[in-house]
């Protein structure tokens, strides 16, 4: 298994997800519409606003549809967030969850209890899947989940966007993303692992 990183700051904005095959850069110039790219937009906000944004890409020779039922399981998720003491406290609270679907996370993190409730929001079997934040910690929280197989094995892409309510952007991006990226890489490292088994 090997892992990717990418991250920066991207300009946001109060509408629909745009997604790129490629990583997203933000977009000042005025032209930046005439090149086919849009900004990264997340839902619910109505302000332009600065987002953080990392991507982490996980490559395995695990086929896509055993990796994307696995990062579906509530179970398989509690078992790689043990250190922080995880735990699922309502909602689907073990088994896979489905589209349409909640659960709710009770955790311990930089030693503080943290309750977020998330949704999958979009869902394509063995593909693609996306969770939000329904409330929480965060101001926003989009985890976009992509399975690409192919010949070699597969590629998992996480990438995450998440602004948060009281930190200012130089924290968020020099902790809190540094933070969240260590957690993602071992919840990847666990599932994979948990395929090997």
């Amino acid at each position: 298994m090997t892992t990717t990183i990418r991250d920066r700051i991207v300009p946001e904005a109060g509408s629909d997800p745009v997604t790129h095959s490629e990583p997203r850069v933000p977009l000042d110039p005025p032209d930046a519409s005439s090149e086919g790219i849009a900004p990264h937009r997340v839902p619910g906000w109505d302000d332009p606003v600065m987002a953080s944004e990392f991507t982490v890409v996980t490559r395995t020779r695990h086929p896509a549809a055993r990796l994307f039922d696995v990062s579906l399981s509530i179970d398989a998720h509690i078992g790689s967030m043990a250190r922080s003491g995880e735990w699922a406290v309502a909602g689907v609270t073990s088994g896979r969850i489905g589209l349409g679907q909640t659960v709710t996370w009770r955790a311990r993190h930089f030693g503080v209890w943290f309750t977020m409730t998330s949704r999958i929001v979009e869902l394509e079997q063995s593909r693609r899947f996306v969770d939000e934040q329904v409330s929480g910690p965060f101001r926003s929280f989009h985890h976009e989940h992509v399975f690409d197989e192919g010949d070699e094995g597969t590629v998992m892409t996480d990438r995450i966007t998440l602004a948060s309510p009281i930190l200012g952007r130089l924290v968020e991006r020099t902790i809190l993303v540094p933070y969240l990226r260590r957690l993602i890489e071992q919840r990847n490292r666990h599932l994979v692992d948990s395929l090997d088994a």
